[in-house]
């Protein structure tokens, strides 16, 4: 997470990002189908895109028994 601060620093905080799932399912080598799962337009601030950014990660994970 660290070098996602580092970043977004860099980068900019008040800036508009999309965040959207890349599952490996998602990537494949001839078509690639990221975001299909879940896409976020305009997202601003570290708050807001940190929170983004988690949900996509953890909804991209299999589902506990």
């Amino acid at each position: 997470m660290g070098l996602f601060i580092t970043l977004l620093a860099q980068l900019g905080e008040k800036e508009a990002y999309a965040v959207r799932s890349s599952a490996t399912a998602e990537d494949l080598p001839l078509a690639s189908f990221a975001g299909q799962q879940d896409t976020y337009l305009n997202v601003i601030g570290k708050e807001a895109i940190l929170q983004h950014v988690t949900s996509v990660g953890l909804r991209c994970l299999p589902s506990a028994p």
